[in-house]
């Protein structure tokens, strides 16, 4: 990774009954020029708000070129194998 940057920015979105918000956890910056957008929840903790926030992230990631995953600790996101050294 050429950085990591934490909390990169908020993300205001509309949806059904009003407004929301969303923060994601990192976006890392990557050596072929690429940004990979992270949020960071176990499963059992992503309710039905989550599963709304992270959708209206991923197609803000796709509509600037990002890709973006939701890394579950403990799991096997692509994520969790390079931070455990297994890719």
């Amino acid at each position: 990774m050429a950085g990591v940057f934490p909390q990169p920015f908020r993300l205001d979105f509309e949806r059904a009954g009003g407004r929301s918000e969303h923060t994601p956890n990192f976006l890392a910056l990557m050596p072929d020029g690429g940004s990979w957008l992270f949020d960071v929840r176990p499963r059992r903790l992503i309710g039905d708000d989550d599963a709304l926030k992270f959708a209206a992230t991923s197609e803000a990631a796709a509509a600037c070129g990002w890709r973006y995953t939701v890394a579950h600790p403990g799991g096997s996101s692509p994520c969790h194998r390079h931070a455990c050294g297994l890719t």
